[in-house]
């Protein structure tokens, strides 16, 4: 058996490719395999598998998928071929520097927990610009969960370890998800029972391009997922209060948060849905927090024009930027 595997689903992924899983294999004193899920046939991704499947003897898989399944399809074809108890997914563009695996594989393997946690950059291609997370020691299952609600997310699907079994039992990725897939899948393994360490070193790199994300699609696919993910704590809460009650008002920005994203996007009677949600479940100004000066401006607008009044404010600073 591998100490690791890594499931990289590719999509279009020639120009990226070879970089990423290069990155998987330089890890010291470590048993790396790397499994490539194809998701479907588009560019010439497999010649560059092939080749490195040459110089990687034995270490890299090759699945294609004969239609195109999307991201969480992909990924749980992948791990189901691993070749060991543990697994990172890499995406095809992105790539793992310094000591990312053996810190992650000593940590997850002395602690016995179901997922590991660490440091992951974001490289914005366009600006040049980086941005890092570092992963709290200690951090309980429910802090993660509070900072995944109120936007403080974190790390990427680059800088995360499962242990295989544990994904298993809370059912792997959720295939029908169309936005937010990496955050929830975390939520509802933190409020599965699924414990969590950390490790301080090397790097999972999150490559952000100029191109519109999937996991972040503005459309009524993409808000219905967001709501999946607020009935599902809102489940966990009505359940359990004692336990998840600590959760309330972190789901409720989570809500508010949503319903301001939908204003912006045009999605007004979305938007308005998601509003009254956060009214119904006892949300107020007081129970926001103001984590980021963009939110606390959008809010300040909101508060002083209302929701629809937040809309056509978007709508005039769309029409100045094109002056």
């Amino acid at each position: 058996m591998a100490d690791v595997s890594v499931v990289v689903p590719c999509y279009k992924a020639e120009r990226f490719v070879e970089k990423t899983i290069e990155s998987c294999f330089s890890s010291i004193g470590l048993d790396v395999e790397v499994i490539v899920v194809e998701d479907g046939v588009f560019d010439h991704t497999s010649s560059i598998v092939e080749k490195l499947s040459s110089k990687y003897s034995g270490k890299i898989k090759h699945i294609v998928n004969e239609i195109n399944l999307g991201a969480p399809a992909t990924r749980n074809i992948g791990f189901r071929e691993a070749n060991s108890d543990y697994v990172l997914f890499l995406d095809s563009d992105d790539y793992i520097e310094g000591g990312l695996l053996e810190g992650l594989f000593k940590s997850i393997s002395q602690s016995n927990c179901s997922l590991a946690f660490a440091p992951c950059r974001k490289e914005y291609v366009s600006s040049g610009k980086s941005s890092v997370f570092y992963p709290t020691a200690g951090e309980s299952s429910y802090d993660v969960v509070y900072r995944w609600l109120i936007g403080m997310s974190g790390p990427g699907t680059c800088s995360v370890l499962w242990r295989i079994s544990e994904l298993e039992r809370i059912g792997a990725w959720r295939e029908d998800m169309v936005r937010n897939q990496d955050g929830e899948v975390i939520i509802r393994a933190m409020l599965s029972g699924c414990t969590v360490t950390s490790s301080m070193y090397g790097f999972g790199v999150y490559v952000h391009r100029n191109v519109s994300s999937v996991s972040k699609r503005r459309d009524l696919e993409g808000y219905r997922s967001q709501k999946e993910i607020v009935d599902f704590v809102e489940g966990r809460i009505s359940d359990n209060k004692e336990q998840f009650g600590y959760l309330e008002n972190a789901l409720l920005t989570f809500i508010f948060n949503t319903a301001v994203d939908a204003y912006f996007h045009g999605y007004i009677e979305v938007a308005e849905s998601w509003y009254e949600l956060w009214r119904r479940l006892g949300g107020n100004w007081k129970k926001l927090p103001d984590n980021t000066f963009r939110m606390r401006v959008k809010r300040i607008i909101a508060l002083a024009f209302g929701p629809k009044g937040l809309s056509n404010f978007t709508s005039i600073l769309r029409l100045l930027r094109r002056f």
